[in-house]
């Protein structure tokens, strides 16, 4: 009898163990409207699988794939619909419908979705971002998301980097990413979610700027770290010469300049040029008082990359300990806003 029940315990363990262990990947669901021969196609940068939908229902062989993002679509009345599919360690089930949300020019299948939280989660998050990628409801729920502390929290922060370090703090993004399991870290997403995260994080709210040392036109070398000693508040302002928008936009940050200097507000001017002259003319030109240094080798230089931008102008606001306090997106927004509220 007591053999009995020692072999009775064991198979019990086992096949518990078995269950709390499954980490099957499955992805079905059903289309009950879809007409015969309607067919459905999965991809994940390239062609992954293709079902028929059969009595409404469909199954996707998902062998040899592991938890990612995963493009799902149709051609429905001559018209392609797609879905974007967060796939989790999980049976996901698809409850697709007819009905479509434009967006641009690409219509997004309406779906419910069952079995997978991460998925769940994430498609709610990403149709918010198709209809406005910088409205409040997308910061809400870019933050939702990243604050679960499972995949969908890996997902959200590489598909959405740029959006999470512009609405989150240095701190806040860093105790998301601490939070995960070290599962999740591990994982393909994760893995993508850490590589975009070191290029941004260092440029996020809260974050110290990196420093630098370039030398003015006379050949003075000044550095970030010690420009910033003593004032209040400083924009970088990565701009040059041909740069039209640039040329625009410094008569706003004179006038920031002329309003605010005397209570703490500096400018540090970082140019793109390679033309030592063109540099020298466009200062004189705009009437800018401020520091001005450049490595003048354009777009060849270290700036770009040690600040992560493609584009000019670029604005960073920082305080006299080098602390990000706005970063260009939301400058570009609405600069004298952000500036004026750090006087109040």
């Amino acid at each position: 009898m007591i053999r009995k029940l020692f072999i009775l315990t064991i198979l019990f363990w086992i096949v518990f163990s078995c269950k709390t262990n499954e980490k099957e990947m499955t992805l079905s669901g059903e289309w009950l409207s879809a007409g015969k021969g309607q067919m459905l196609y999965l991809a994940k940068g390239e062609w992954v699988d293709s079902v028929e939908v059969k009595n409404g229902k469909f199954e996707f062989n998902l062998e040899g794939l592991e938890p990612d993002e995963y493009r799902l679509w149709r051609v429905n009345n001559g018209k392609d619909e797609g879905l974007l599919v967060y796939l989790d360690s999980c049976h996901t089930y698809l409850k697709l419908e007819d009905g479509v949300e434009e967006t641009g020019n690409y219509a997004w299948i309406n779906c419910r979705i069952e079995g997978n939280p991460v998925g769940a989660a994430m498609w709610d998050a990403v149709l918010s971002t198709l209809r406005d990628v910088w409205s409040e409801t997308t910061t809400r729920k870019c933050r939702e998301v990243a604050s679960r502390g499972d995949l969908a929290s890996a997902f959200i922060l590489w598909k959405f980097a740029p959006v999470c370090v512009e609405f989150m703090t240095f701190d806040e993004l860093n105790g998301y990413m601490n939070n995960l399991p070290e599962a999740v870290k591990q994982s393909a997403v994760g893995k993508r979610m850490y590589s975009a995260m070191e290029k941004l994080l260092p440029l996020t709210k809260g974050a110290v700027a990196p420093d630098f040392t370039l030398d003015t036109p006379e050949g003075k070398p000044v550095s970030l770290s010690e420009y910033v000693k003593g004032k209040k508040v400083v924009l970088i302002d990565f701009w040059a010469s041909f740069c039209a928008p640039c040329r625009a936009k410094n008569p706003v940050v004179l006038a920031l300049y002329d309003k605010f200097h005397e209570k703490g507000f500096d400018v540090l001017g970082v140019s793109l040029d390679d033309d030592k002259e063109a540099w020298l003319k466009a200062i004189k030109e705009d009437r800018l008082p401020w520091v001005h240094v450049s490595e003048l080798k354009g777009w060849k230089g270290d700036m770009p990359k040690l600040y992560n931008f493609s584009g000019i102008p670029n604005l960073v606001l920082v305080d006299g300990s080098c602390k990000i306090l706005a970063t260009s997106l939301e400058l570009h927004r609405d600069l004298n806003k952000v500036v004026e509220s750090l006087f109040e």
